[in-house]
């Protein structure tokens, strides 16, 4: 099985299950294969170029497509990206300095997600992606079927992951005069 069919046909699936028993949110979208922007270029600006002669510039997006995007409804026709999981069936180094420094990017432009990575088919989380995966919030590993124990620490750990990003969000858009006096990233090992 190739790790698009496993996000669409057991993941994406097992986790609208646990949104609909509860475990999850209302409000939350499940988007596989959704492509999100990491950066924003300016190729070339309108104008003179002298004061105030900057007019228009024209901007191009550059975007990487997601294993699964959790993301939230702010609005009727607006929604904020919450959560990333990229999913590997296989690990060696490359593919997770890869996706570290991919979700580095993500971060530039959306800097309140949260990036991790799904192991899946191992019996614990492999060291490359311990040593290397830097840029990770967060590091899971499941079986292939996804078994219901492991869907409820996967369904705690991304509502753990929406609440972050939420925190973040207000602290950085919503309330940035709130005098922030600690941000700790605990370390939680099982």
């Amino acid at each position: 099985m190739t790790e698009r069919k496993w996000v669409k046909d057991v993941l994406t699936k097992r986790l609208e299950d646990a949104q609909r028993e509860g475990a999850l949110p209302n409000g939350l979208t499940l988007q596989p294969e959704q492509r999100l922007p990491y950066a924003f270029e300016i190729p070339s600006y309108s104008g003179d170029g002298q004061k105030g002669g900057v007019l228009s510039p024209r901007t191009d997006t550059k975007s990487y497509a997601i294993d699964l995007l959790i993301g939230e409804w702010t609005g009727a026709k607006s929604w904020n990206p919450r959560v990333a999981v990229e999913v590997k069936l296989q690990i060696n180094t490359h593919s997770v300095i890869t996706y570290s420094q991919k979700a580095a990017d993500h971060r530039a432009v959306s800097p309140y997600l949260r990036y991790g990575m799904l192991a899946v088919g191992f019996a614990t989380l492999p060291w490359r992606l311990l040593r290397h995966g830097s840029h990770f919030d967060f590091m899971i590993r499941c079986g292939t079927g996804l078994p219901d124990s492991e869907l409820r620490d996967l369904a705690d750990l991304v509502y753990q992951e929406v609440e972050a990003s939420r925190r973040l969000e207000a602290v950085l858009y919503k309330s940035p005069k709130q005098k922030t006096t600690l941000l700790h990233r605990s370390l939680t090992l099982d």
